[in-house]
């Protein structure tokens, strides 16, 4: 899906005006953890807080810049306080940028984002909080994505087992069951530490790739839960598309090498197995939906994703049975 740049750039004195509404409006603010990020949340409620303190992992070692990011409604700026194209609508993605500043409109989840690099600060605009989905809501997605760009990495479309030593990045085709099979390794002796997204560091100074725990919510389907049902008791709500909402406990340690990349498919005709496949095709596995689920500093992420699949080894990990993920996983971290 293209992301037009709009022709109609927003005046610098418009930004700085809904900027200053936004750290009016959104008044009741915490200092929070987004991974490695320290977060400054406002919001127009206080009790909205609540999503995002039971929602974010929170790191022990901080180590990005802080961000601050203020989320409003036309309580506070009406929809006629955006300039038209800047206004979400429709299924449109669109986006201006002046100087350092990014403005981005996402028809399809109903939000406007302002994005000050100089600033470390973020807007999101939608006419009413419970727009939003909760997991689209607290996962903030768009800003993570943006800011670790900015912080030299990228927010990855994957799910992340990991063991004490190191972490393993699972990929996967729409309907491939990465979400499944992720959440297979939980009660196992392994720490998940996100089933959809996770924020990757690529290696440095001769240093393995790093993953970090992000998100405490993780998403599956009935036919999922069904071959899971402990996880039921995980429950906390419900998703968008039928899926259901888990919690996900904070893992002891949430900052960890990337040991290797799997690639997930299904083939029950065997036991469950790693293949080593290129690095190249490590690639492939993982760079297609990340930036297609992601349409923000594509630049950046490409070249997080290029340096971290040359720094591991990649596999396709063959499921036929659940049971037998966890091994699997465990062989593919040593």
């Amino acid at each position: 899906m293209n992301t037009p740049e709009i022709d109609t750039t927003p005046s610098p004195s418009w930004l700085s005006d809904i900027m200053e509404a936004a750290r009016q409006g959104a008044s009741a603010e915490a200092n929070l953890q987004l991974g490695p990020v320290p977060l400054l949340m406002g919001v127009e409620q206080p009790d909205w807080l609540d999503d995002y303190r039971d929602s974010l992992s929170t790191s022990s070692a901080p180590s990005w810049k802080p961000l601050e990011v203020r989320s409003v409604t036309a309580a506070t700026v009406s929809l006629g306080g955006l300039p038209e194209p800047l206004r979400p609508v429709g299924a449109d993605i669109r986006r201006a940028v002046v100087g350092r500043t990014m403005i981005f409109a996402s028809g399809l989840e109903g939000c406007t984002w302002i994005l000050d690099a100089d600033q470390g600060f973020a807007v999101r605009w939608t006419e009413r909080h419970d727009d939003v989905p909760l997991w689209d809501r607290v996962s903030l997605r768009v800003a993570t994505n943006w800011w670790a760009a900015e912080n030299g990495a990228a927010l990855v479309h994957a799910g992340a087992v990991a063991g004490p030593d190191g972490a393993v990045l699972l990929t996967g085709d729409s309907g491939a069951g990465k979400s499944t099979t992720t959440m297979a390794c939980i009660d196992q002796g392994l720490d998940v530490l996100g089933d959809d997204f996770c924020l990757v560091e690529p290696p440095s100074g001769g240093e393995a790739p790093i993953v970090h725990a992000t998100y405490r919510i993780a998403k599956l389907d009935e036919r999922s839960l069904d071959l899971l049902p402990h996880l039921r008791e995980r429950a906390i709500g419900h998703g968008v598309n039928g899926k259901t909402l888990l919690h996900l406990d904070n893992p002891p340690t949430n900052r960890l090498p990337i040991r290797a990349i799997c690639h997930v498919v299904q083939d029950p005709a065997q036991p469950t197995h790693l293949v080593p496949i290129s690095r190249a095709r490590g690639m492939q596995a993982v760079a297609p939906s990340t930036l297609f689920q992601l349409r923000i500093a594509e630049r950046t992420t490409w070249d997080v994703l290029a340096r971290t699949t040359a720094a591991v080894p990649s596999y396709t990990l063959s499921v036929s049975k659940l049971s037998e993920v966890p091994d699997a996983v465990r062989s593919a971290l040593h």
